[in-house]
């Protein structure tokens, strides 16, 4: 989906035309965002400015900004994620487990995943219609 400046294109006869196009387009960004599967759209489908936050590892703003949206970086954040934490253990001498050490041989035993916070990159634009 390009970015299209003021407005998605086109003479709307009726005002349902308008906010259906504008649904629409709205409904497909929040779609790449799902499919990106590292960008959550923060803003509603009827405001004037769009608000998107990323993780910080994301290539999406780069991939949108190559599509012509005029991305501007506000304050970052963070969010809470199921799949943040992945924390290595190995079996010490006596048998209790341990967190694994760079540079350690032994093998890994057990890997602990769980929830924590990552910090985002927040980005506002825009929205590519008319009122």
């Amino acid at each position: 989906m390009v970015y299209r400046g003021g407005s998605i294109g086109g003479d709307f006869k009726k005002a349902d035309d308008r906010l259906k196009r504008r649904n629409d387009w709205f409904l497909v960004l929040v779609r790449e965002s799902q499919i990106a599967g590292d960008a959550w759209i923060l803003s509603s489908p009827g405001s004037k400015t769009v608000l998107v936050e990323w993780l910080t590892t994301s290539g999406w703003p780069n991939e949108l900004r190559s599509r012509g949206y005029p991305l501007r970086e506000i304050a970052g954040g963070s969010r809470i994620l199921p799949h943040a934490f992945h924390q290595p253990m190995e079996q010490g001498p006596n048998g209790e487990l341990i967190s694994v050490t760079e540079g350690s041989t032994r093998p890994t035993s057990l890997i602990i995943h769980g929830a924590g916070p990552r910090p985002t990159r927040r980005f506002e634009f825009p929205a590519p219609f008319k009122r």
